[in-house]
């Protein structure tokens, strides 16, 4: 035997017993589960679940073949032999947006499980975890809270919503697995400050699935650095209160950040994958490499004319040409940038909104001829990029005295930053009164989702092959008419009108439970075990990320939300805020419990 076939034969050995091991925890969990739990409880989780799996299978699904840069690239790039080995799309398309959807495509076509069955699952799971948290920070079991809890999680309304819950996209999944790594971090803060519930041995198969979680969840969408901030923040608590204990350093230690080296380990990998497929070690060759770095060049070059609409005015881009000699050179790129058919051919006359710079600008390097590989891509604006720092540090280039949250987003003056709070208003009711922010979904009004053959060829074809593809990577039929939608529809609107009222008494209930809290602490008032002020954090500190989350996608979102009646605004805000619903969830929750909480200590004083 030669000694390559020696190694593959050890490491073989070694994934079956490493797949043997986990298998026998997972087991144990299982069966650890059932002795803990009454058959009541079961039977109520199994019912509500079989409901949900049912109502999920009913209302209509939606697919929209000619979104070429979102639903049908996210099929496309479920094709793994058609992404990574033939590489079927254009150059300059196989990178724009991460694989974390893609993926979940391929599973669902490789299980043969239904898209909608997984999503239940999703919320399934989002609604157990709940209810382990809200045990987690209780002395005793209490069956009507975890029943109203689990149901209250389980049947949200951004579930059933026509483009955040029931599209073929990547918001339906994201929502769901938001809500479980957010619930999964403060599982973990919360073990490590209840020092019965910690037992190392069980939660390092905790971590070890939140680390696979967690990596998928980060890169089902190109922003997900505010999910890691939050994983970070709650390591180093919890690494301070492990090193203060001093009893099992090491192991807890090591357990404690067993997801952020899955994180890493997983982002090696896959960046590796794509240098090998595709030459270049990226996740994505609009948002980050050189690209990236060309964008948050550009977005910091003083110009009188950027605005909360236009992050990269002709102006910026035209100083960007001058100052770089490589640019400056390349008149065929400044000329299809300025005339781009993206902005109706003149950016002159209609600049590019938001951060759209990044989309034309991978469209133009390639239609020029500039770059032919995502290889020259990076080779060429390497150069800009060290150009433009040169004149940055020359002063040729005078740098944007506007605020900036971030480098990847355009700069504010204090006036447009305090204009936000309306966005940011409508943001919290949308969510909170989802019976007039969302719509379930409905063929017979949404025609634009529905395949239907067009009478122009090409499009028809395009239309007709992306739904082909669609159908078998989510086993649904867009072809047949759903029988059940009508009824499902009527349903569901009854799910927001009841969530509208709910939520809203819930949300007060929480903020009074939250500062009547606050008052007996500042009072030195000795009432709350540790479970009770861990609840307090958690409602408050996703309050307050809840604030943040808003104000920054209030920030990123005005360029889509200027100059148009509020009405139409509650699309793009309630579009891209789908994260902001865990949070609200969980502060609701948590607060409400304290309130109910404190009226109890009131009632027993009388």
């Amino acid at each position: 035997m030669t000694d390559g076939a020696d190694a593959t034969d050890k490491m073989f050995k070694k994934f079956l017993s490493a797949t043997k091991f986990l298998s026998a925890k997972i087991s144990a969990e299982i069966k650890s589960f059932a002795e803990d739990e009454k058959p009541a409880w079961i039977i109520f989780v199994g019912i509500l679940f079989g409901i949900r799996l049912i109502l999920g299978r009913m209302a209509d699904c939606h697919f929209f073949p000619m979104a070429y840069h979102d639903e049908a690239l996210m099929i496309n790039y479920a094709d793994f032999k058609g992404h990574f080995w033939t590489q079927e799309l254009p150059q300059k398309d196989l990178l724009v947006k991460d694989m974390g959807f893609p993926t979940i495509l391929f599973f669902l076509k490789v299980s043969g499980m239904v898209y909608t069955d997984l999503l239940a699952i999703l919320w399934f799971a989002a609604a157990l975890l709940t209810v382990k948290l809200f045990r987690d920070l209780r002395a005793e079991k209490n069956f009507l809270f975890d029943a109203l809890i689990f149901v209250f999680v389980l049947f949200t309304p951004a579930a059933f919503d026509l483009n955040i819950g029931t599209k073929i996209y990547r918001n339906a999944a994201l929502t769901p697995l938001y809500f479980i790594v957010l619930v999964m971090t403060a599982i973990i803060f919360a073990r490590h400050f209840i020092k019965e519930k910690i037992d190392p041995r069980r939660f390092f198969l905790f971590n070890l699935i939140f680390g696979v979680v967690f990596t998928l969840t980060f890169y089902v969408k190109e922003d997900g650095n505010w999910l890691l901030l939050c994983l970070i923040a709650a390591s180093i608590v919890c690494l301070i209160k492990i090193l203060s204990d001093g009893e099992k350093i090491l192991p807890r230690v090591a357990i404690l950040l067993l997801p952020l080296f899955i994180f890493v380990g997983g982002t090696v990998t896959y960046k590796a994958v794509n240098k090998i497929f595709f030459g270049v070690y990226l996740i994505n060759n609009r948002t980050e490499g050189e690209l990236g770095n060309f964008l948050k060049q550009v977005y910091k070059i003083k110009s009188d004319n950027r605005t909360a609409l236009y992050w990269a005015p002709p102006d910026a881009i035209a100083k960007a040409f001058d100052a770089s000699e490589t640019l400056r050179g390349n008149k065929n790129l400044r000329e299809k940038i300025f005339h781009t058919p993206w902005f109706g051919g003149d950016i002159e006359k209609t600049p590019i909104r938001g951060d759209f710079l990044g989309w034309i600008m991978l469209a133009e390097l390639y239609e020029s001829e500039t770059c032919k590989t995502l290889s020259e891509q990076e080779e060429y604006l390497h150069k800009v990029n060290a150009e433009l720092q040169a004149a940055f540090d020359a002063g040729t280039l005078q740098r944007d005295e506007r605020i900036q949250i971030i480098s990847s987003m355009g700069g504010l003056t204090t006036r447009e930053i305090f204009s936000m709070g309306k966005p940011i208003l409508l943001e919290y009711a949308i969510h909170l009164a989802p019976l007039y922010g969302y719509k379930p979904g409905d063929f017979t009004q949404n025609e634009m989702y529905k395949f239907v053959p067009d009478s122009d060829p090409p499009d028809a074809e395009f239309k007709e092959h992306m739904t082909h593809k669609a159908a078998k990577y989510t086993n649904l039929n867009f072809y047949a008419e759903n029988p059940h939608g009508s009824a499902t529809n009527t349903f569901i609107k009854i799910i927001f009108g009841v969530y509208s009222v709910i939520q809203i008494v819930l949300f007060i209930a929480a903020a009074f439970g939250v500062i009547w809290s606050l008052r007996e602490i500042i009072r030195r008032k000795k009432i709350f075990s540790s479970g009770e002020y861990l609840t307090l954090t958690l409602a408050l500190g996703s309050l307050i990320l809840s604030v943040v989350y808003a104000f920054a996608i209030a920030w990123f979102s005005g360029f889509l939300i200027i100059g148009i009646p509020t009405w139409a605004q509650i699309f793009p805000l309630k579009y891209y805020s789908t994260g902001l619903i865990p949070m609200l969830m969980i502060f609701e929750i948590f607060g409400t419990c304290l309130f109910s909480r404190l009226c109890k200590l009131r009632l027993r004083r009388f």
